[in-house]
């Protein structure tokens, strides 16, 4: 196997090192271009089932090898994809700039100011036709208390998506798993939101399903996206109405424009612990850290939740870039955040992202997919 900086390294140095893997071995040529490429939808599928046979028919010996062939792929595809990010040579990014113009360089996310917006803000444009608020109030309890909370009163004009039922994909093991392209954007039309709609997702600030929402938005494409700072609680305390009135439907249509990096599966994870890179950083709620008594190893703390001051504001950039930097999370290279269920990650992704950290990704399946798994190695907290 190969280590492998993807910050330093230029387009030509990984072609070199992917063409010398390749070459090391015919056996796992197919296993490398697939995963360099596009390891999504039903090939990969059948191609993850494939693997999974293989690696339990094998001997100690091979299996540890099919492994090591494995991570070193995905390892390689996220090189390729963080290179092609920064050279702007993404075939995407090219086709978008067109024939023979040089294409755009690919900005680093929305300032903070761009990614939350105000109470006084949203009423100032509550009417505005091309924004869409959404509520995603959600109860780890019972998946029906958001929907009813919204029945019961809800910011004028909004629209209600479930977590479950809309946002994630059904067919997934592990509940919560973001929802694939076609069935995303489907959510999305229903909800009367295109591809020149603000969204402003707001939650009850506990359970941090707006970010959660702006995170998926990110992964397929869609920048117009906000969180409503302080969510419904700072809403009502601003002296906001609620209404029980549903808006009429629009039409619209969501393309779907899905970016590389920014959701990290398990088998990323194994491969940046195989590597020691990229840094892993906890996101759970601290309730949850010590319930749980377990992390993902090497992984540091970053509770999601001290990102709110006393008021339940997120903070300023200035303080998140505190936070931040005496967590150990990094500026100029990739890191992956997770948490229980990949909920709290993504406040965290937000918030640094916002704060000019433009490299963090989202552990989809988080803890409750690790923890599943028998065969995952965990560390027990030290306190």
């Amino acid at each position: 196997m190969v280590a492998i900086m993807p910050c330093a390294w230029s387009y030509r140095e990984i072609g070199l090192a992917l063409e010398r893997e390749i070459a090391s071995d015919s056996i796992y040529a197919d296993w490398l271009r697939f995963f360099v490429g596009d390891s999504y939808g039903e090939r990969g599928a059948r191609m993850k089932v494939e693997f999974d046979e293989m690696a339990a028919a094998a001997g100690a010996a091979h299996r540890r090898r099919l492994l090591g062939s494995f991570h070193t792929a995905v390892r390689l595809k996220h090189a390729l994809w963080d290179a092609a990010d920064r050279c702007c040579q993404w075939r995407d990014v090219t086709a978008r700039a067109g024939a023979g113009a040089s294409a755009a360089v690919p900005s680093p996310g929305p300032p903070m100011a761009e990614r939350l917006i105000s109470p006084e803000e949203l009423e100032a444009r509550i009417d505005d036709e091309h924004v869409r608020v959404v509520d995603v109030r959600w109860s780890l309890e019972d998946r029906d208390v958001g929907r009813a909370a919204y029945r019961a009163g809800h910011i004028r004009g909004a629209v209600y998506l479930s977590w479950l039922d809309d946002l994630s994909n059904p067919d997934d093991s592990v509940d919560g798993q973001l929802a694939p392209g076609p069935r995303f954007a489907d959510a999305m039309q229903r909800a009367g939101i295109g591809d020149e709609t603000l969204v402003v997702a707001y939650d009850d600030n506990i359970i941090f399903l707006a970010a959660r929402l702006c995170w998926a938005l990110e992964v397929y494409g869609h920048d117009h996206a906000r969180w409503l700072d302080g969510g419904l609680p700072a809403w009502v305390a601003a002296g906001r109405s609620l209404t029980r009135e549903q808006p009429p439907p629009r039409s619209a249509t969501f393309t779907v424009h899905p970016r590389r990096g920014l959701r990290r599966t398990k088998e990323d994870v194994l491969a940046a612990l195989d590597f020691g890179e990229p840094p892993l950083f906890d996101c759970r709620m601290d309730e949850t850290w010590r319930a749980v008594g377990e992390h993902i190893p090497g992984a540091r703390r970053f509770a999601a939740p001290a990102l709110l001051d006393a008021a339940g504001r997120l903070r300023s950039s200035e303080e998140i870039r505190r936070l931040a930097a005496a967590a150990g999370i990094p500026r100029d290279r990739p890191s992956i955040l997770y948490c229980g269920g990949g909920v709290s990650a993504s406040a965290a992704h937000v918030a640094l992202r916002g704060a000019g950290f433009d490299q963090t990704s989202v552990y989809d399946g988080s803890w409750a997919e690790w923890s599943a798994d028998p065969g995952t190695p965990r560390a027990r907290h030290d306190r």
